[in-house]
């Protein structure tokens, strides 16, 4: 009862505080939340060691992990860190990052204390938030954190098939917490791509080949004919894009004969190269081998005759390949 009385006590000086928050000073307001980060701590332990009270010990723990944020980014509202480290300055994103990281350790330290999986999440969660935030901070401009984002995706991808996986407790949550945040960063990075595909530049090309190369490899390491499917329509994507360099440095007839040429060879490897046959895969190429042709017909004129003529002539050799096969899907397209 003494110490329930004093918890009620501690929270009536803290609600106390709050009643006159309009006329306490900005670094009065930020103490009153440190104090109740404080607290929801004290109040923590007590519910653990005392009560036994397990779920709402970590109901307070969170509260508090929550309060330590909460006062940082208060304290960078007001400006009391200095004018960069705050919502208006040059550090803004420093000041989130710095946020996250101290929530992603409090939750990591409440995961040894509780040995719960949903403070490693969150642990986890809030780490690779802070990873953004000093993506955002390092890199100011689009195409930097493009390709930021792309180098972290494929490092924690490749940490995660390649390791062997540990026998340690929740092991398996931390790769597949893992394997979520290289999916978001891929995103990011990928969006760029989808942003600039009219007006490729040299990082658009970077970013779409090392997502190509990804599929490839863990495609065939992994004997996954997803991945596989996946990557012809990247690549095809990539050939798109490379049409219009083409026919910004060249030509527009010059980007026709690229991109069909290209888009030959890429259904000629799915076709040829075992490990990347599927049916999806083979399918997909067959329809874009059929649609350039088309374009190279239209192309053609008294000007531009030998090089579509003969890309036609390669193009219906491989439709006719398909007059007798045994998929269904490819002979009705032939």
């Amino acid at each position: 009862l003494f110490l329930i009385g004093t918890i009620f006590v501690v929270l009536s000086g803290l609600a106390f505080g709050v009643a006159g928050w309009v006329h306490t000073s900005y670094t009065g307001r930020v103490l009153i939340i440190a104090a109740a980060s404080l607290v929801s701590f004290f109040i923590s332990g007590l519910m653990k060691k005392l009560l036994k009270l397990t779920g709402a010990s970590i109901s307070f723990y969170v509260l508090g992990t929550g309060f330590i944020s909460t006062s940082l980014l208060t304290a960078g509202f007001y400006r009391l860190m200095g004018e960069w480290f705050s919502f208006d300055g040059g550090g803004m994103f420093a000041l989130f990052a710095v946020s996250s990281i101290f929530a992603s350790a409090a939750m990591f330290l409440g995961m040894k204390l509780f040995d719960k999986l949903p403070l490693l999440y969150a642990g986890l969660s809030t780490l690779s938030l802070s990873m953004i935030f000093t993506v955002f901070q390092i890199s100011p401009l689009f195409r930097y954190r493009a390709l930021s984002f792309i180098i972290l995706q494929a490092a924690i991808t490749a940490f995660i098939v390649f390791k062997k996986v540990s026998e340690r407790p929740f092991s398996v949550h931390i790769r597949k917490a893992a394997l979520i945040s290289a999916f978001i960063y891929g995103a990011f990075a990928a969006c760029y791509v989808l942003i600039t595909i009219g007006t490729p530049t040299l990082f658009s090309y970077f970013i779409i080949t090392v997502i190509i190369a990804q599929l490839l490899v863990y495609g065939i390491y992994n004997n996954s004919k997803a991945l596989i499917d996946i990557e012809i329509f990247v690549s095809l994507t990539a050939v798109f894009m490379l049409s219009f360099t083409f026919e910004e440095k060249f030509s527009e007839h010059t980007a026709i004969i690229a991109a069909a040429l290209l888009t030959i060879i890429v259904y000629a490897a799915h076709r040829i190269i075992s490990v990347l046959k599927t049916n999806c895969s083979e399918i997909t190429g067959f329809i874009a081998v059929i649609f350039v042709m088309i374009i190279c017909i239209a192309n053609i004129n008294s000007e531009h005759f030998f090089i579509e003529t003969s890309l036609c002539l390669i193009s219906a050799v491989i439709v006719n390949s398909y007059s007798f096969s045994k998929n269904g899907s490819a002979r009705c397209l032939a």
